[in-house]
C-alpha cells in the first residue's frame, strides 16, 4: 500500500476513535426524552442526519453531533453562535530533494553521497464544510461548502 494510501486509512481510524462513531441514532438513544418531545416529522429529521432553520439546539446535536468549532457573531443587531463542522482531506504533492544521503554499499558498507532524490509528501488541508447560525436557541441559517 502506498503511503498516502496508508496515511489515508490511519487518519479514517483516528477520527472515528475521536468522534467515537458517534451517528444520530447512538446520540438520540442517549437523549431519548429530548427526541420523544419532537414532532414525528422532525423525528424523520433528525433520524436521517438532516437539519433545516427553525430547528433548536437539540434537534441540531442530535441530527449532526457536537460542531467541530463554535464562534460567537456580533452585529448592530445583535449576537448570535455558530456551529462548524469540518470536513478534512488529503492532498501528495511530489517535491525534489537536494541533499547528503547515507547509502550502503555492496561490501557492507555506507558512504555519504550528495543527491537528488523525489519523495512525496502528504498534507492536510481542513474546511468548515457546514456552518450553522443560531439566534437565540433556534436555527436562523445554514450555510454549506460546495466542493
Amino acid at each position: 500500500m502506498k503511503t498516502s494510501a496508508w496515511h489515508a486509512l490511519l487518519t479514517g481510524i483516528a477520527l472515528a476513535l475521536v468522534s467515537g462513531c458517534s451517528t444520530p441514532e447512538s446520540r438520540i438513544s442517549k437523549n431519548q426524552e429530548i427526541f420523544n418531545r419532537f414532532p414525528p416529522e422532525t423525528q424523520e429529521k433528525v433520524r436521517a442526519g438532516k437539519i433545516e432553520p427553525g430547528f433548536t439546539r437539540d434537534m441540531v446535536y442530535l441530527a449532526l453531533g457536537e460542531p467541530d468549532r463554535k464562534y460567537t457573531r456580533k452585529t448592530a443587531s445583535g449576537q448570535s453562535d455558530i456551529w462548524s463542522y469540518v470536513s478534512r482531506y488529503t492532498t501528495t504533492d511530489r517535491r525534489l530533494v537536494t541533499g547528503r544521503f547515507r547509502v550502503h554499499t555492496p561490501d557492507r558498507g555506507y558512504r555519504t553521497v550528495r543527491d537528488s532524490v523525489w519523495v512525496d509528501v502528504d498534507q492536510m488541508h481542513e474546511y468548515d464544510r457546514l456552518r450553522l447560525e443560531f439566534d437565540g436557541g433556534t436555527l436562523k441559517a445554514i450555510e454549506e461548502v460546495q466542493r
